[in-house]
């Protein structure tokens, strides 16, 4: 279900940010858990949060706050903060390839009508 890995709430967050702040909760709550216990099963939820919604890692809520920063607040392990911050600069790269894309479609498109025309007038 995509768009429920993508859903915000009335504050703008995510379910990637409800689980980047859930770790502190997690760990004062669960006296059976160990830290590293929480935060591999929570590993594990990211990835299928990411994998379903990837785009919606880079969105803020309604304060500013992003991901990596709720994870930070936490005090999530320095492995899963650049685990974080990997996804979001694949989704930078991503948004920025398929930006370039469009503006080489666009560039091209005059020379293609300009072609089409050409073309049509051959006709």
């Amino acid at each position: 279900y995509p768009l429920t890995a993508a859903a915000q709430d009335n504050d703008g967050r995510t379910p990637f940010h409800f689980l980047c702040k859930s770790l502190a909760k997690s760990c004062d709550t669960s006296m059976s858990w160990d830290k590293n216990s929480i935060e591999r099963r929570m590993t594990r939820i990211l990835w299928i949060l990411y994998r379903k919604a990837p785009s919606a890692i880079i969105i803020e809520d309604n304060h500013g706050v992003d991901v990596v920063e709720y994870a930070l607040e936490a005090d999530m392990s320095m492995t899963f903060i650049r685990l974080l911050q990997d996804m979001v600069a694949r989704v930078h790269e991503h948004n920025a390839k398929k930006k370039d894309n469009r503006k080489l479609i666009q560039a091209r498109s005059p020379l293609l009508q300009q072609k089409d025309s050409f073309c049509m007038a051959c006709d």
